[in-house]
């Protein structure tokens, strides 16, 4: 057999048997273990791909994601793909609870990113930004910054209704931003982890993920 196919074969079980550890949600670990085996002439195995949209609880502290995904190879003539690595949140339209709640009690989360490079790990530096610009300066000036610690608050990114009348339960998407791994993200295999630093109540009972997609236009 493939001594390549027998790395990734070990390395996967290794990444199952960490999800189902002590700390992990039972339908989180299906999700971030949903590898699916396939056999043919080149013995390949199958994983998930962008955009991923993992269910997270946002209230309580230590909750985990843990997902192996693949990058494919990117569309002819494009040199990189931009990601959106983050949060979406269900709300009611016309409701300002779920704002009220996030500017009260912001999301913070650690976070790490690595490629898999023949069984190992490579860490995948994560990036944020801040506006430097004065109010009403054009073009806005922005400071890249490495994510110290792998800490991240998420920031508002953008608002998407879904065309539903106000009052609409889950009428609508808050897509927050954690972080960016801007052109470090090539075709290949990555393992994503992300965990909630604390408990946030306001947060109860709302529905939410975590998401790693292509950046939408607003």
């Amino acid at each position: 057999m493939n001594p390549t196919f027998l790395k990734i074969i070990g390395y996967l079980k290794m990444v199952a048997a960490s999800v189902a550890g002590a700390g992990y949600s039972p339908g989180i670990n299906a999700q971030g273990a949903n590898m699916i085996m396939t056999v043919n002439n080149e013995q390949s195995v199958t994983l998930p791909r962008p955009p991923l949209k993992i269910p997270m609880p946002l209230d309580k502290a230590g909750y985990k994601v843990d997902v192996t995904f693949e990058v494919p190879p990117l569309p002819r003539r494009m040199t990189y793909l931009s990601h959106l690595i983050g949060l979406r949140i269900l709300f009611t339209t016309g409701d300002l609870n779920l704002l009220r709640a996030l500017e009260a009690h912001p999301v913070e989360v650690r976070l790490s990113l690595h490629r898999i490079e023949d069984g190992r790990e490579v860490r995948i530096p994560l990036r944020d930004r801040k506006r430097v610009s004065g109010f009403g300066e054009y073009p806005r000036r922005y400071e890249i910054f490495e994510i110290p610690e792998g800490k991240a608050t998420a920031s508002l990114y953008y608002a998407e209704h879904f065309g539903a009348p106000q009052g609409t339960p889950n009428g609508s998407t808050m897509v927050m931003n954690l972080a960016g791994a801007g052109t470090a993200v090539t075709p290949g295999v990555y393992r994503f982890q992300v965990e909630t630093l604390e408990d946030i109540p306001a947060l109860s009972g709302f529905t939410s993920f975590f998401v790693y997609e292509k950046y939408l236009k607003r």
